[in-house]
């Protein structure tokens, strides 16, 4: 995974506010060309880009940014914490060339953006542009994040090391719904388990957010010299904490 983007994550922010000049042609040429060469997390699932303007989104949120970019995957197994594992390259990639962005889990595009797919369905969107308020962050004191007791368990040393630029990923108002437990080299992950009354909303944003954070933990790793490969298997053979069901495990060598 391309290196810098593990520098962004100690600035990145959410970007709400943005002057609406369009970016240059050259600017959206090389956001699309950066967009189509990601690493998906599962490279079964077909997953496209999309770029939209401002008139063709319709958000529940105040926030209107000058450009777009939306998501359209197969629905298979796991294809939501794909989404949210190659958006997240793309958020750090704007940060990292000095573009705001932002997740966007309640914009949706109009109808004419979503016709003629071939399969694939929209799932998430980001917004982009010149950002009209502070884009970085000065220090990562500026997160507001759990701390690391409430999200690591995993036995041995070195885990914190390994799991800050994890903590400090983006996620739906915040919640950072995801755990680790297991080993260094057998990292397990879970995502939080949902009440009756949040569950309709946040069952699938809390999926994204876990592939964000798994974006994160792989550039992590590879920043330390390691290599990841990630599985999915039985929940049966990673029980979790209470209050998590499991996810996947990370295999790092």
């Amino acid at each position: 995974m391309d290196p810098v983007l593990y520098d962004a994550i100690f600035r990145r922010k959410s970007v709400r506010k943005y002057r609406m000049d369009s970016l240059s042609p050259d600017a959206i040429e090389d956001i699309s060309r950066y967009a189509s060469a990601l690493e998906p997390l599962c490279p079964e699932i077909d997953v496209q880009f999309e770029f939209a303007e401002h008139g063709e989104i319709v958000n529940l949120l105040p926030v209107k940014s000058p450009h777009y970019i939306l998501i359209f995957s197969e629905r298979k197994d796991n294809y939501l914490y794909n989404a949210g594992f190659l958006g997240q390259q793309m958020d750090l990639y704007l940060s990292a060339k000095g573009v705001g962005s932002c997740w966007l889990g309640l914009a949706k595009p109009q109808e004419q953006i979503v016709k003629g797919r071939d399969g694939l369905d929209f799932t998430i969107m980001l917004g982009f542009g010149e950002a009209a308020e502070p884009l970085h962050r000065d220090d990562v004191s500026q997160f507001k994040r759990k701390p690391m007791s409430q999200i690591c368990f995993v036995e041995g040393e070195g885990a914190e090391e390994l799991l800050e630029p994890v903590r400090l990923a983006p996620s739906a108002v915040n919640g950072q719904p995801w755990c680790f437990y297991g080993t260094l080299s057998e990292l397990h992950v879970g995502r939080e388990k949902l009440s009756p009354v949040r569950y309709p909303i946040f069952n699938r944003l809390n999926q994204i957010d876990v592939g964000i954070a798994l974006c994160h933990l792989v550039l992590s790793a590879e920043h330390m010299g390691k290599v990841v490969k990630s599985e999915f298997f039985d929940s049966e053979k990673a029980k979790p904490p209470p209050g998590y069901n499991y996810v996947v495990t990370a295999y790092i060598e």
